[in-house]
């Protein structure tokens, strides 16, 4: 199946990442902009080689480079490294990551829909989404951990504002179960029937 532009994109940044050379080089101009021929002293690489690791680099926007007399300097994009890292990280972009499989469709335009930035604002009626929506929840807990309320309501807090009800929600779909004083993630596998209704509804 065809890949989704940002996935290709994000293969391409992470291909021109996992090089050990091309690491050392980011992390030798984390600390300052160094030309080609101090990099290569650094490294004990030729030149060409590290002119060819700079290139790769450079396609996907990590280096930015100037002049000074005649000399080329290369420096470290943090803002895009960190943009991008950031971003790899967010929810939304790991749901698109499976875009293009053709499995867990229906699950992915669920996620898209009621999921901004982590945060679902309201939990749906249906109840093949709503299962869907608690097994994301339930993934942002560590299973076999024992959660006492309080520590469960500053997980919860931040992903729905009616904590009990989300509480109560993972509790009633067998997600979570009572241990001593507290709480622990059950591992369930996610079985959703095929859906007959709008995404959009609610």
């Amino acid at each position: 199946m065809a890949e989704s532009e940002p996935r290709r994109e994000l293969v391409r940044f992470l291909k021109a990442l996992a090089d050990d050379s091309r690491l050392k080089i980011i992390g030798l101009l984390s600390i300052r902009a160094m030309a080609v021929e101090e990099l290569a002293a650094h490294l004990g690489l030729e030149s060409p080689t590290v002119s060819h690791h700079l290139r790769a680099l450079f396609g996907v926007g990590l280096v930015r480079s100037y002049g000074v007399a005649h000399r080329r300097y290369y420096e470290l994009d943090r803002e895009r490294l960190g943009g991008v890292l950031s971003n790899l990280t967010a929810d939304e972009t790991l749901v698109e990551l499976a875009a293009g499989t053709g499995a867990d469709v229906y699950e992915r335009k669920v996620l898209a829909t009621y999921l901004d930035e982590g945060y679902i604002g309201v939990l749906p009626l249906q109840p093949r989404k709503l299962r869907i929506l608690l097994h994301w929840v339930a993934s942002n807990l560590t299973p076999n951990h024992v959660y006492g309320p309080e520590e469960l309501e500053e997980v919860l807090r931040p992903i729905h504002s009616d904590v009990k009800r989300l509480r109560r929600e993972l509790l009633d779909h067998h997600l979570l179960r009572p241990e001593g004083s507290g709480f622990v993630r059950i591992l369930t596998p996610l079985t959703v029937p095929e859906p007959t209704d709008q995404i959009a509804a609610t």
